[in-house]
């Protein structure tokens, strides 16, 4: 099953800030991730998970 689309932000194509749903950590598995300043962030073990550059 794929996963959901991110919000994108309307000007530029970038993940708007906020939770990223459908997503889970890489390192840990927890569901609790975050995109701030084009980063996903896991809110558990704090690893960056993808950028913008990854997109």
């Amino acid at each position: 099953m794929p996963s959901a689309p991110s919000a994108r932000s309307a000007t530029d194509g970038r993940p708007a800030d906020g939770p990223a749903i459908g997503e889970t950590c890489d390192y840990c598995g927890a569901t609790a991730l975050q995109w701030r300043k084009c980063k996903l962030i896991c809110e558990n073990c704090r690893q960056i998970n993808k950028s913008c550059a990854d997109l």
